[in-house]
């Protein structure tokens, strides 16, 4: 299963990877082995996408889903993660 959180621009990335690790470890479901993988996948218009992978069995899918996308939004916010929101730089010359 892979789960894509954005983080917005400006915020700090290890501890939100730290924070998104514990959520994943901490859920009965998911598989320890193998491990699971928290790393940026890419940017977009709002902040940093961060991708976290884990193995669960089929069966237990979309529990794991919707639990993880929760859990994850929580622990975020708690810790000062707005939800992020998209930016645009404008430049204004005369």
């Amino acid at each position: 299963m892979d789960l894509t959180y954005t983080i917005p621009y400006g915020t700090e990335f290890a501890k939100a990877r730290a924070l998104i690790q514990s959520v994943a470890e901490n859920h009965e479901l998911v598989l320890k082995d193998p491990a699971i993988m928290v790393r940026v996948s890419g940017a977009n218009d709002c902040g940093n996408e961060i991708v976290c992978r884990t193995w669960v069995n089929a069966a237990d899918y979309w529990t794991v889903y919707f639990d993880l996308l929760e859990s994850t939004k929580n622990i975020l916010e708690e810790n000062g993660y707005p939800a992020p929101a998209a930016q645009m730089e404008v430049h204004l010359s005369k």
